[in-house]
């Protein structure tokens, strides 16, 4: 039987910080461009999508 799960919440992490709370991947990936490239640029950014069962 598989599972049926949903997305909680869209986080940005990198070494040493994350972000969380962003309503969509485009969103994560927007903030990673506009802020996070300006500030540290060679940081390395990934986003992940924290999930949980539906009952």
């Amino acid at each position: 039987m598989e599972k049926k799960t949903s997305i909680e919440d869209i986080a940005v992490e990198w070494n040493g910080g994350i972000v969380r709370g962003f309503v969509s991947v485009k969103d994560a990936e927007r903030f990673i461009k506009k802020v996070c490239r300006k500030t540290a640029p060679n940081i390395k950014y990934s986003i992940y999508k924290y999930m949980k069962p539906v009952s």
